[in-house]
């Protein structure tokens, strides 16, 4: 059976063009992987030596290795496809007691740093209602590519405020948005082929 010049020539043409935008797609192209994360801590009831809250005891995420996130290997990505980090929210609500309320913060700062970089805030808030149990802290426009892609990054959270008349139980949730090139997506597929 002999196909047609013609019909060969437009089919190898289709072929290519779609080959073109497959590499095309796979170079430089953004797509976002959100990374959701929870620590839980108790902060103590005041005492009458000690009242100052401190840090709130979420150390949790004190290590935050974006790189071998399960969300990102999944998506075929490799450290050098990430190539935009932000922060897209940061919640902190009570878990304990029932009826607790935020009231005992007066003011937290969320801080990002990394070994051999400037340490930088990148959340903030000043006003905790009485009654409020659960609140999103307002986000500074920080990139945090260069502290995703070292070795661990670190946030730090820092809060004024008095100790609760009961211990407390706090959560907080954060969301990474990462920004990586479909290259990695496109290898995992072509891997699957």
């Amino acid at each position: 059976m002999h196909t047609h010049p013609q019909r060969r020539s437009t089919r190898a043409r289709r072929l290519a063009l779609g080959l073109t935008l497959l590499a095309g797609s796979c170079q430089g192209t953004l797509t976002t992987i959100e990374l959701e994360r929870s620590a839980l801590a108790e902060v103590p009831a005041a005492t009458l030596v000690e009242t100052l809250i401190g840090d709130l005891g979420l150390s949790e995420f004190s290590m935050l290795d974006i790189t071998t996130a399960e969300e990102i290997q999944n998506q075929g990505a490799e450290p050098g496809d990430i190539k935009d980090v932000t922060l897209g929210a940061f919640t902190l609500s009570t878990t304990s007691p029932e009826g607790a309320d935020l009231s005992f913060i007066d003011s937290i700062e969320v801080y990002v740093a990394s070994e051999g970089l400037e340490r930088r805030r990148v959340a903030h808030r000043d006003a905790f209602p009485e009654g409020q149990s659960s609140v999103e802290l307002e986000l500074d426009e920080v990139d945090l590519t260069d502290y995703a892609v070292s070795a661990a990054m670190t946030f730090e959270l820092e809060a004024g405020g008095q100790r609760p008349e009961d211990a407390t139980g706090l959560r907080a949730d954060v969301v990474v948005l990462v920004g990586v090139t479909v290259q990695g997506a496109c290898k995992a597929a072509q891997r699957d082929m």
